[in-house]
């Protein structure tokens, strides 16, 4: 679902904004939670670097008392959420240009000069814009597979995907493609909620039906066309069965 974060130093301000926000989430009931909302910007990316699967709307302040501005921030954010909705509520209007020199794309660039009521038009319009986009963007990524290497962002088609392991690290798993494993820094559990087109076949393992060859019940293997191996749990077994059978799969019973 879509995140929420706030960056501000004013404290009237941010409890005005947070205000808006949450009052927009209960009358529209929109698939949203609360990320983060404080004046540090260490907190927000923090959080980003814990959970690497946020997709969030961002209400930044440009100038904050902090050791780091709200262009700044936003730089930050863009590098760990590709998808971010970023808007700027600020006195500083002036600096408007800044967020196209450093090719941040923001939402929105609202003027605090305009006077509060207009700024609550406006976020409550540019909360809405979000979650739409949100939405769409959700449906598309349903088609895609995105994961992080390093600072580096990919994307490949889910059909690319044989299957995810979990690592020997249990905090990171390992996704394999026809000739390429990698290691990601993800958690099992998030890539299950995400990516609903592959079959949790084991609390280990996550699986692409297409790429299955045969599936051995006695063994409990899964045997994939480039000849790579994943398991399947007994309380799994009925249910892969059924699928397979659905797909008029080979399956070993010997």
């Amino acid at each position: 679902m879509l995140s929420l974060f706030i960056y501000e130093d004013d404290a009237q301000q941010l409890l005005a904004e947070r205000e808006v926000l949450n009052n927009q989430m209960i009358i529209n009931d929109f698939d949203v939670t609360w990320g983060v909302v404080s004046k540090r910007s260490a907190d927000i990316l923090n959080e980003l670097d814990r959970d690497e699967t946020i997709t969030g709307l961002y209400i930044l302040d440009v100038e904050v008392d902090d050791d780091m501005s709200g262009i700044e921030l936003a730089t930050e954010i863009r590098k760990r959420d590709t998808f971010a909705k970023i808007v700027f509520v600020t006195s500083h209007a002036e600096m408007a240009l800044m967020t196209f020199e450093r090719k941040i794309e923001p939402l929105d660039y609202i003027d605090k000069g305009l006077g509060f009521e207009r700024v609550k038009e406006k976020l409550i319009d540019d909360f809405r814009v979000a979650n739409e986009r949100y939405l769409a963007s959700k449906e598309e990524k349903g088609r895609l597979f995105s994961y992080k290497v390093g600072a580096h962002l990919y994307q490949t088609a889910i059909g690319e995907v044989i299957f995810l392991e979990t690592a020997t690290n249990s905090h990171k798993i390992i996704l394999h493609k026809w000739n390429e494993s990698i290691e990601l820094n993800v958690k099992m559990n998030d890539m299950e909620k995400n990516y609903p087109a592959l079959f949790r076949s084991h609390k280990s393992y996550l699986v692409n039906l297409d790429w299955i060859k045969d599936v051995d019940l006695k063994k409990k293997t899964i045997n994939f066309k480039n000849d790579a191996v994943a398991y399947v749990s007994y309380r799994k077994l009925s249910e892969l069965k059924r699928l397979m059978e659905n797909e008029k799969k080979i399956i070993k019973d010997n």
